[in-house]
C-alpha cells in the first residue's frame, strides 16, 4: 500500500509546525530589530511604523 502524497504546503499548514514557525519568526524578528534599531529604540526615537514593519515578514508569505 502506498502512502498519500504530502505537499510542502500541507506540511507547512499543520498546526504544530505553523505555531513553531510563528514562534521562531517572532524571536528572529525581535533579535534582528534589536540589532538593526537598538540604538534608536533605547533613545526613544523609533515609531510604531518601524516596529510593525519588522514583524510584517510573518504574514508576507501567507
Amino acid at each position: 500500500m502506498t502512502e498519500p502524497s504530502v505537499t510542502w504546503l500541507g506540511v507547512a499548514l499543520r498546526k504544530d509546525i505553523f505555531l513553531r514557525c510563528v514562534k521562531v519568526g517572532l524571536c528572529v524578528g525581535t533579535v534582528l530589530m534589536l540589532i538593526n534599531h537598538g540604538d534608536r529604540l533605547i533613545a526613544g526615537e523609533i515609531d510604531d511604523i518601524v516596529l510593525a514593519k519588522n514583524y510584517d515578514f510573518l504574514f508576507s508569505a501567507i
